[in-house]
């Protein structure tokens, strides 16, 4: 009866997760009462207000069925492929090349369990449109350039309030690189400090120091570097907790191998770089840039408590443009199978040690 229902509900109870679906009902119902585009003083102040809006048009035709959902998703995921796609045509690749990136993107796990009820999907590709503008403005005059990044800091702020100074911090870190004075990159450590700083300072990103960056400005974030890198790498761990099947797990298993891909563009990124034979001085350029906008997702999550993965990994699909320029599918699936073995072994030396069921793997979530 599902698409003779106006409602539908199924057993899950996980509020961080249902709050998306939650504000999108609230919002699509205010819409229906009062007109397409209406919204109260009230909803105007819940947490990333306008992306959900946004998705609460799934809902303007009064049925509230969660699992469309995973239709909504789906279509995002695609659109995110699609915007990656011409990343990796910018940076010059062939149309083999391009099928490739087009492959990684739109399987990647991170948006492979469709009906997952999270807003991180559909923001993954306002992340990605604003990486794309981003790109396109280094060969632009000063002021299309100024313009193109304001439009791509508004589209990833529609996913995180962190988000908004990306495009400029990966946009001036980009010119302190390629300048020809070399002492220049003395600058980037106090362009990071002051990116930071000024975004505190925003009354809508107040709450960021006990949510998104507690530990991105204190010493803590050094101190507990390695440690935290290896957290992030990792993700959650023991894999095995995907098998205790309740409303804290179940979605796990995407985190599990995304991990795995995260890791291999991660390492096959920075060869290519190393390695620059096969990139062109355009390509290669635009490579850095790519790296640039890379980073700052990396230390925003680091720069939470938990460490969210998910952080890292709405970013990361930059680095796959760079990594299809310079490794086939062979190498890629290679890499990928070896790291995938590499976590069962470590899972299994985890159970056989007595650790499983200890608490120890708290530590990684």
């Amino acid at each position: 009866d599902y698409f003779s229902n106006t409602i539908s509900f199924f057993k899950f109870n996980h509020s961080e997760y249902l709050g998306t679906e939650w504000l999108m009902k609230s919002i699509a119902e205010e819409r229906i009462a009062n007109g397409f585009f209406y919204f109260s003083p009230q909803t105007l102040l819940t947490k990333h207000f306008p992306i959900h809006y946004l998705m609460s048009n799934l809902y303007l035709s009064g049925s509230f069925n969660p699992f469309d959902i995973a239709v909504q998703n789906g279509l995002f995921s695609i659109y995110t492929a699609i915007i990656i796609l011409a990343i990796s045509k910018h940076l010059g690749a062939t149309s083999e090349q391009m099928k490739f990136a087009l492959f990684i993107a739109i399987y990647q796990p991170f948006s492979m369990i469709s009906s997952i009820i999270w807003r991180d999907i559909v923001g993954q590709f306002f992340v990605a449109l604003g990486g794309y503008l981003t790109l396109k403005s280094i060969n632009k005059n000063t002021r299309v350039a100024i313009i193109l990044i304001l439009i791509a800091s508004f589209s990833m702020v529609l996913q995180r309030y962190l988000y908004f100074f990306f495009p400029a911090m990966a946009y001036a870190g980009y010119l302190i690189v390629k300048g020809k004075n070399k002492y220049n990159l003395l600058l980037l450590p106090f362009l990071i400090a002051a990116i930071y700083y000024f975004n505190s300072q925003f009354y809508f990103s107040e709450n960021l120091g006990s949510s998104y960056g507690a530990q991105i400005s204190g010493i803590s974030l050094w101190i507990f570097l390695p440690i935290n890198l290896l957290r992030l790498f990792i993700g959650p761990f023991p894999w095995i907790q995907w098998f205790n099947f309740n409303d804290n797990t179940i979605f796990q298993i995407s985190d599990y191998f995304q991990s795995v891909i995260s890791i291999s563009l991660v390492a096959l990124c920075i060869k290519a770089l190393t390695k620059r034979r096969q990139l062109t001085f355009q390509s290669y350029s635009s490579a850095l840039l790519l790296v640039l906008l890379f980073i700052p997702f990396l230390f925003g999550a680091l720069g939470t408590v938990e460490v969210h993965q998910a952080y890292m990994t709405t970013g990361v699909i930059f680095l796959i443009p760079i990594v299809i320029l310079t490794s086939n599918y062979y190498k890629f699936t290679r890499l990928n199978l070896f790291i995938f073995i590499f976590f069962i072994c470590a899972n299994i030396l985890f159970l056989i040690s007595g650790l499983s069921g200890s608490g120890a793997g708290v530590l990684f979530r």
